[in-house]
């Protein structure tokens, strides 16, 4: 019974590993897209596909070794169950105490093969769907669950401002996340009081009211004593196309960080020490 379990599965995983390779990645992201179009569902089809392409190949040679050392394979199997048998086994003749804590120690063990098995399946579908974007990179690599416009101003924040910085910003943003990928910056923002309760819904279009610098008494700044500001604006609203290249600073970071010498950023993001205000509009 053992021993067809392996063929078996021998045969089904070489099976799929052939289909794996045969199957183009087009042709899968063609089908998830087809099946569920999102654009979440062609990366998902192309972690899954080669998943199998590594993971197939992995159980047949598995299972072909385990079969060509059967006997090795089945006596250290019959061992093994041989001992957990032992272990929690139920006699009639054991006192009633020690056969609850045997059918305890069964049922503990039952339990934790299943939780095992769920929290891989699970680890498992997350991987797959998440590869595309992380790999073998961390979360503070990867900036995920924001655009890639906040993930280019985290990163010139981090790279242009030290660890101890007090940064007030100006924005049409809830800029909450940057006081977490920045820290131990410490990030300052007042929200203007029509956006102050306002939801953001997925899909909808919406333009938060902000306040501009401009809008910021010397008072309110004063106050927070900040040691730079930054203007970070993208709604149509706000931006003002004149002024996109106005911080030479921010402009050679994200041609940089893009290896594109004419790329022109479509927001404004001017970042400035709080010495140089004395010229804010």
């Amino acid at each position: 019974m053992l021993r067809r379990f392996f063929v078996t599965t021998l045969i089904g995983a070489a099976l799929l590993a052939a289909a794996a390779w045969v199957i183009s990645l087009e042709m899968a992201e063609n089908w998830a897209f087809t099946r569920y179009g999102t654009a979440e569902s062609l990366l998902d089809a192309g972690a899954l596909l080669w998943l199998l392409r590594v993971g197939a190949p992995a159980v047949a040679l598995a299972c072909g070794f385990a079969l060509r050392r059967w006997r090795q394979t089945a006596a250290s199997l019959q061992a093994i169950g041989s001992e957990f048998i032992a272990v929690t086994r139920i006699s009639q003749s054991a006192g009633q105490l020690q056969r609850v804590r045997r059918g305890v120690v069964r049922a503990l063990i039952a339990t934790w093969l299943l939780l095992a098995g769920a929290h891989w399946v699970d680890g498992a579908r997350r991987v797959v769907h998440e590869w595309p974007i992380y790999r073998f990179r961390s979360g503070a690599t990867v900036l995920p669950n924001m655009s890639e416009s906040n993930r280019d101003v985290i990163r010139y924040l981090e790279a242009a401002t030290p660890d101890d910085a007090r940064i007030l910003v100006a924005s049409d943003q809830t800029l909450f996340f940057l006081s977490y990928y920045l820290w131990p910056r410490e990030i300052y923002q007042r929200r203007h009081p029509d956006s102050e309760f306002t939801v953001p819904q997925p899909d909808q279009a919406r333009q938060l009211a902000a306040y501009r610098l401009s809008d910021l008494s010397a008072a309110d700044i004063t106050s927070i004593d900040p040691d730079y500001v930054l203007e970070y604006f993208e709604g149509a609203e706000y931006v003002e196309p004149d002024r996109l290249l106005e911080d030479a600073h921010w402009v050679a970071f994200v041609r940089q960080l893009h290896e594109d010498r004419s790329y022109a950023p479509t927001y404004n993001v001017r970042l400035r020490p709080i010495g140089e205000l004395g010229s804010r509009p």
